[in-house]
């Protein structure tokens, strides 16, 4: 099981981030259960993805490959809930980021890896894509093309939705 103490300080600490447009959200039934899990829903305040409202979930304990992972002492999982169009990111909100998996370190907290997702949302590695078609050779057109996309999977109700989950508390 993830260490408790950790994972209450680092609830603490995302509780703590004042961010407009931050909410931290966990699954009450299995946050220091077998699965923990945090949410973060959070709208994107400048660059390409502006005023677009996501959802990550950060899995604490997960397996992968056949070989269980434990936070800290390995990177959690984290994912978009919400639909993206972006080249790190794949269609089943998979983010691929080296700080999740080789460049992790235990005394990284999940608020730094959030941020390192935020800054990877407007610097896309397109020489190491997970989804082809979010690849934007031309920055002219990518913040129409990541609008046209959220607009067309995304709206106030699925945010909602997916927020409204019975078992969510909201901190």
């Amino acid at each position: 099981m993830a260490n408790e103490k950790r994972l209450a300080r680092e609830l603490q600490n995302l509780v703590n981030n004042k961010e407009p447009g931050f909410h931290v959200f966990y699954d009450q039934e299995c946050v220091f259960d077998a699965k923990p899990a945090i949410y973060i829903k959070f709208t994107v305040a400048a660059g390409l993805y502006e005023g677009q409202t996501h959802i990550l979930r950060f899995n604490m304990q997960y397996k992968r490959d056949g070989e269980q992972h434990n936070f800290p002492f390995q990177p959690p999982s984290a994912r978009f809930i919400t639909h993206i169009l972006h080249a790190n990111i794949g269609a089943e909100g998979g983010i691929c980021l080296d700080t999740l998996k080789e460049k992790w370190i235990p005394v990284m907290s999940i608020l730094s890896v959030y941020q390192t997702i935020i800054v990877l949302l407007d610097t896309p590695n397109n020489e190491s894509p997970l989804n082809a078609n979010g690849i934007f050779n031309n920055m002219d057109t990518a913040r129409g093309r990541t609008t046209e996309y959220y607009k067309k999977n995304i709206n106030d109700s699925t945010i909602q939705s997916i927020l409204h989950h019975p078992s969510w508390t909201d901190l």
